[in-house]
């Protein structure tokens, strides 16, 4: 979905016939009007093949404006946008959505079997409510006590039989057959360009095969089969690819995503130490867990490291996003940061316990383990993993005796061990260092005056101090012996270095 912000604050605030206008300056605003005109159906009249969104308030933009004015009975010529016309404008963006789903129901069978009394797909649900709300027929669903809360049930059943009287057609209300749809758009079309449905990536049409024992569940989609483990709420796998792996196979291709040699030999030496490539579960509080570092969608309302996955993945290869996650209706919450987000499904953000707990169905398990398949996906995985180290790295909160991390442990070992920490107990790094710094007797001196043997021995403490630095409400980092040992054998085969300044960040 568009970024509208801005706009919706334009207009909300201006009434004024000229916010934007032919030959107006403002191109980042005329070009998210002209994409926000050709989701609604005008980009004939935009000539979208030819200039698409080119900022450009000009002839074929107004064309487009004056149709669209029409057909919303707003008086214009098309050379200028007005408040009144602008939020009528979003408001129509606002439900393409629910105009959207609605025509796959028509277009596919599969999305009209869910549309009953009953139901416990939630979020088809949810979009037949608001357009039920659209229609006028809140009340019957006691709108201001229950809004769109995906229950199909007497609310929803009286508004469906409200509207079916309506149109004349005959229905008790308990089921959505493909006429009453066909009418719920007709009621909408002609707000709309010719142009405003596209087939949706959405829509998953290939059925999967589902066998459940008492500890395990299979799935299936015809061409790749997996077996999952149950555990708890969910399922799980521990998936079959490692970051070393991998990297050994693949080392030209991380290096056009921009990792270093040195990047990659630190992503080797965390490797024992981190899940596999196509590892999930389920089960946790974190309701899917996917990926070498354990990314979730986050836990009750919060945001997870996922989506940040998912949006350097879609930015790296839209292609290969669509296929793999927009095919299956998944998307990217716009203010995805870095290192935090919430998914989108079917165009709503998934930001509450119910939206996901769905996460944890065996086909949502089958769907992200097949993506962590895919050589694009382990890459970007990669390269994400190893970004992690730019959390902290520079971070005032984790400065050590008032330098940055970056300052105090420059080897490619020691940076390993540093990164395998902030996974497994991320707020311990500072206290752990710190004291490593002083015990190691260099607390009275600059980083850059440190040579190889002063970082070796800050070093050599700091693995002894993490085995039982611990704070009041947590637990001392997780084996942390067995996990300074693994990556250490790493140094021992001469694939990391311990020499001081050989961490290349990239």
């Amino acid at each position: 979905m568009l970024d509208i912000s801005i706009l919706k604050t334009l207009f909300d605030t201006d009434s004024s016939a000229s916010i934007l206008h032919t030959g107006g300056d403002d191109a980042d605003q005329i070009s998210t009007l002209q994409e926000i005109l050709h989701h609604l159906g005008f980009g004939k009249l935009l000539k979208w093949d030819k200039f698409g969104p080119d900022g450009d308030y000009g002839a074929s933009t107004t064309a487009a404006v004056k149709d669209f004015a029409d057909r919303n009975g707003i008086t214009s010529d098309g050379t200028s946008v007005s408040g009144e016309l602008g939020l009528k404008l979003l408001e129509r963006y606002d439900f393409l959505d629910e105009m959207q789903n609605a025509q796959d129901a028509v277009n596919f069978p599969a999305v009209l079997k869910v549309l009953y009394r009953g139901s416990s797909e939630k979020i088809p649900i949810t979009v037949l409510q608001n357009f039920l709300h659209e229609l006028g027929l809140g009340a019957e669903m006691n709108w201001e006590k229950y809004g769109a809360d995906g229950d199909y049930g007497a609310g929803t059943t009286k508004a469906v039989k409200a509207f079916a009287d309506r149109v004349g057609i005959e229905s008790d209300g308990e089921k959505v057959t493909k006429e009453l749809v066909e009418e719920m758009i007709k009621a909408f079309n002609g707000f709309y360009g010719p142009d405003w449905y596209e087939e949706s990536p959405k829509l998953v049409k290939q059925s999967l095969k589902i066998t459940e024992s008492d500890k395990t569940v299979t799935v299936s989609d015809g061409v790749d089969t997996k077996k999952f483990g149950k555990f708890s709420k969910g399922l799980f796998t521990y998936g079959s690819l490692s970051i070393e792996a991998f990297i050994a196979d693949n080392k030209e291709t991380l290096k056009a995503h921009g990792m270093t040699e040195s990047a990659m030999n630190i992503m080797i030496g965390v490797s024992e130490n981190e899940g596999k490539l196509d590892a999930i579960n389920t089960w946790d509080n974190a309701f899917m867990t996917f990926g070498c570092f354990q990314w979730t969608i986050g836990v009750g309302k919060g945001q997870g490291e996922l989506p940040a996955l998912f949006k350097k993945i879609k930015e790296a290869d839209p292609d290969v996003f669509a296929k793999l996650y927009g095919a299956h209706g998944i998307d990217v919450w716009p203010k995805t940061s870095g290192t935090t987000g919430f998914l989108v499904l079917n165009g709503q953000v998934v930001n509450s316990t119910a939206e996901k707990a769905q996460f944890r169905k065996p086909e949502w398990c089958f769907r992200f383990w097949k993506a962590g398949r895919n050589p694009k996906v382990q890459a970007v995985s990669v390269d994400h993993a190893h970004s992690r180290i730019g959390t902290f790295a520079r971070a005032k909160s984790y400065q050590v005796h008032g330098h940055d991390i970056a300052d105090v442990v420059t080897s490619e070992y020691g940076m390993a061990l540093v990164l395998d920490n902030h996974v497994n107990r991320p707020g311990f790094i500072a206290g752990c260092l710190r004291d490593a710094v002083t015990a190691a007797g260099l607390k009275s001196k600059e980083p850059a005056s440190w040579n190889t043997d002063d970082e070796r021995a800050m070093i050599t403490h700091y693995l002894k101090i993490r085995q039982t630095y611990r704070s009041k409400h947590s637990s001392p980092m997780t084996d942390a012996k067995k996990r300074g040992d693994r990556t250490k054998k790493y140094l021992t085969k001469g694939i990391i270095s311990d020499k001081r300044g050989s961490y290349e960040f990239g």
